[in-house]
């Protein structure tokens, strides 16, 4: 028969003393039928030590940096319409124009997707705490040190994560492409698919259209049957560096009562030029310097050379530096010191080039002071500006 409830506790009462030996003095009995007890002053430090290291653990991990540091209106971004001249709808869907972002990297650079028009690109979206995205990851780096020099790129861009997150996460996968941070999110939500979760991957050709979008995790072999494909347009290897051609200006640059286009006073548009020497010459760059002279010399233009070493004569008087945009050999000996750039008609096309020399005298804000076919045309904004102010007078 049972024992009644009474004589279950009078048992309990008689029961004999544990034989475990006492606890050492300030740490707790290890009674689980009990609630803890903590006695003495050692206690209360080696609390105190681990409650540090929980919020270190935690700061590390979701503080430490967890928005950007640039200026500028980072996010989505209007894609400027001479980058999409054949006026393709712009969504994240296959075959339409990928949406352009500009965000800080994890390195706290600046990131304008679009500045990758020309290479085949995989844009992947991840986070640390997303299982399908760690297993899938090392296919990324694989594919991005595979193909590298052909000429692909591969982004990641880290989901509403701190840096200290994301580094880890880097680290951990010894992640070689670039991670751009979207902080807020709203890049993220311009790319995924309603009620889906990460990760999201993009496979985007050349031309900035996308080719195949992954939902989710998918297979090593779709990634790498995929990243083929998207390079195979390519008749030449691009290498990893940023291709010249127009540019969307980076978002710090623009100003509220400007607009983008080839007029005396508004913002001109921005491009990538290579130099003589095979460097990356970006106007927007530049014009944080200080203003810039650009002497354009299409190819077979007469007289250029002579044109170009008077532009130059009157860049130095005025304290502005020069810029001559001309086929690799023209006009090298008339312009000393100034940055010599290697023509691209897509690049005089979007300024307005045409058989003739053309100057174009830009300020420090990016915002074009004087242009013309005749050096006579730029004297006098060349007058307005100096060296020490680097300000157009407009």
């Amino acid at each position: 028969m049972a024992k009644s409830r009474s004589a279950r506790r009078k048992q309990r009462r008689q029961a004999p003393a544990s034989t475990q030996p006492p606890p050492p003095e300030g740490f707790p009995e290890e009674n689980p039928n009990r609630p803890r007890e903590y006695h003495g002053r050692r206690t209360m430090f080696a609390a105190l030590g681990v409650i540090g290291a929980v919020v270190l653990a935690l700061w590390l991990a979701l503080g430490g940096g967890s928005s950007s540091t640039l200026a500028g209106d980072l996010g989505v971004a209007e894609l400027p319409a001479y980058l999409n001249e054949s006026n393709i709808a712009v969504r994240a869907s296959a075959d339409s124009l990928v949406p352009d972002f500009e965000l800080e990297t994890l390195d706290g650079d600046r990131f304008r997707f679009s500045d990758f028009r020309g290479h085949p690109v995989i844009l992947n979206f991840w986070a640390s705490w997303c299982g399908p995205c760690r297993r899938e990851t090392p296919v990324l780096v694989r594919l991005a040190d595979r193909f590298r020099d052909a000429g692909l790129i591969v982004i990641g861009v880290n989901i509403e994560e701190s840096r200290g997150a994301a580094r880890g996460f880097a680290e951990e996968f010894g992640v070689p492409y670039e991670l751009p941070m979207d902080f807020g999110g709203g890049v993220t939500r311009e790319f995924f698919r309603a009620g889906a979760g990460p990760p999201h991957t993009f496979f985007i050709r050349a031309d900035g259209t996308i080719r195949q979008i992954f939902v989710g995790q998918a297979a090593d072999d779709d990634f790498e049957r995929f990243a083929i494909d998207i390079l195979s347009d390519l008749t030449d290897p691009l290498g990893p560096g940023l291709l010249p051609g127009p540019k969307a200006l980076p978002t710090d640059r623009l100003l509220d009562d400007r607009e983008v286009g080839t007029l005396i006073g508004e913002l001109a548009p921005d491009f990538i030029l290579a130099t003589d020497g095979g460097r990356s010459w970006r106007l927007s760059e530049r014009t944080r310097l200080g203003p810039v002279l650009l002497a354009f010399a299409p190819p077979d233009c007469r007289d250029c050379d002579s044109l170009v070493g008077e532009a130059s004569q009157s860049a130095t008087a005025s304290g502005v530096d020069l810029a001559v945009v001309a086929e690799l050999d023209a006009a090298t000996d008339a312009a000393a010191g100034a940055d010599m750039l290697v023509w691209r008609e897509d690049v005089g096309r979007l300024l307005r080039v045409e058989t003739g020399p053309t100057f174009v005298l830009v300020g420090a804000n990016g915002v074009i002071v004087a242009r013309g076919g005749a050096l006579a045309d730029v004297q006098s904004g060349l007058s307005r500006l100096s060296s020490a102010a680097g300000e157009p007078v407009s």
